[in-house]
């Protein structure tokens, strides 16, 4: 997550499906906002694994207090892999004071670098107390 000034804002996990918390070889939710692009994250598989039984997903918070104004969200892609299994997952934005409503959604549709960024629209700023409401 990123402010108005390409800062970032410091995420903390929330919760995560129960294979992606279970992480394999180390890689669990936590590294995803742990500020290090050489740590992972990755869903348990292998041998006594159920294959194909939940929807991988991470949650994660920023405390409002801190004064950040979220403007974007950025996800890394740390390999090739990863590109290639990021199409399609889909990025949802919560709102905690609403009773977790959901406000907006963006599909990860094209990954061309090693970076995608959804740049929040303004109405959804607005929604979230980062830009004034008109």
């Amino acid at each position: 997550a990123l402010d108005e000034k390409d800062r970032r804002i410091p995420l903390r996990l929330v919760d995560a499906s129960a294979q992606v918390t279970q992480g394999r070889q180390g890689r669990v939710p936590s590294n995803a906002v742990d500020g290090d692009l050489a740590t992972r994250t990755h869903n348990n598989f292998g041998p006594g694994v159920r294959y194909g039984v939940e929807d991988h997903w991470m949650q994660f918070s920023f405390d409002p207090k801190l004064g950040f104004h979220l403007r974007k969200v950025r996800v890394h892609a740390t390999h090739h892999a990863a590109k290639q299994r990021m199409k399609g997952v889909k990025l949802s934005l919560l709102l905690p004071s609403k009773g977790n409503a959901l406000i907006a959604q963006k599909a990860i549709e094209f990954w061309g670098d090693d970076v995608f960024d959804w740049d929040l629209p303004l109405e959804v700023q607005k929604q979230i107390g980062s830009l004034p409401l008109d």
